[in-house]
């Protein structure tokens, strides 16, 4: 698993409170990386459909690794949740945010919601045009009872591959086909309560200026230098008293296996003394797999 500290640490901020299912209840399941299923009892949402784990870390790097979508994966994680998935918003269109989207979007007919990359991947996985929705940074969309918003954002300082996605993408893909096609924050607003998916650890200054979110859903891949801008411009930014970090887990280790870091990109000890230092009224948390919780008070 990962060394003795950060299991302690894990274990020290790991957030148990099981949602019972009850009709209007807002709860969201964590799948890994920023795989997050968000869901009322009537509607949901999958944000950056991942579930299928590539493996080894420097053949993926190297583009010796094909990546295709297993659907073994969703029908063992997502399907036995019987969640009414209408959409799944996508932030950006590297692997480890959309490679099961065309699984998803054939199993429930969820529309992917993204960048014009985002559109371009989702075809290339399947997904027929009716399913595919680009999406106009700060204009709301309604699902149900969320409201879901794009806010354009940066991608982390992470060496993934840059650009946009603009021809289709052969399935098994290599690793720098899927291009990042740009980074949004996704603001989803319900009844219950709001929650600020900020799914890649860069960001761009004042995009969410004026926003309000009890809860964050804050990357921790690849964080910047200023950690004190990062979280200004993000928690502060929308008022959020609450965070659960998400994308500090290692991608390339199958779900069914216990959590470790992502290596090189996460000292997730460090992360969190430094988030406690800077924020000491903060709540910080991390997140069982595949159980729902309810996150909003």
């Amino acid at each position: 698993m990962f060394s003795g500290a950060t299991t302690r640490l894990y274990q020290e901020l790991l957030y148990r409170r099981p949602g019972t299912g009850a009709a209007g209840e807002l709860t969201v399941t964590w799948f890994g990386t920023t795989c997050e299923l968000i869901s009322d009892g009537e509607t949901a949402l999958l944000v950056d459909p991942f579930l299928t784990r590539t493996t080894g870390l420097l053949a993926l790097a190297t583009d010796r690794r094909a990546l295709r979508p297993d659907p073994s994966q969703y029908e063992h994680w997502v399907a036995p949740h019987r969640a009414p998935i209408a959409a799944m918003p996508v932030s950006h269109t590297h692997f480890d945010h959309i490679l099961d989207a065309g699984v998803v979007g054939a199993r429930t007919g969820a529309t992917l919601l993204g960048s014009a990359s985002s559109v371009v991947v989702g075809r290339s996985l399947g997904l027929p045009d009716a399913q595919l929705r680009v999406a106009e940074p700060g204009v709301p969309q309604r699902h149900g009872a969320f409201t879901v918003t794009f806010l354009p954002s940066k991608h982390s300082a992470g060496g993934q591959p840059t650009g946009d996605v603009v021809d289709p993408v052969p399935i098994p893909a290599r690793f720098r086909q899927l291009r990042q096609g740009g980074t949004f924050s996704v603001l989803i607003e319900h009844p219950a309560g709001s929650l600020l998916c900020h799914n890649s650890a860069g960001y761009l200054p004042g995009s969410l200026t004026g926003r309000a979110a009890v809860t964050v859903f804050l990357s921790a891949a690849s964080p910047p230098a200023n950690l004190d801008a990062y979280l200004r411009e993000t928690v502060d930014a929308v008022g959020a008293g609450r965070v659960f970090l998400v994308h500090w887990d290692d991608f390339t280790r199958p779900l069914h296996r216990p959590l470790r870091p992502i290596p090189v990109m996460v000292n997730l000890p460090g992360f969190v003394a430094e988030l406690r230092r800077l924020r000491p009224g903060l709540a910080v948390h991390t997140l069982p797999i595949g159980e729902p919780q309810i996150v909003v008070d």
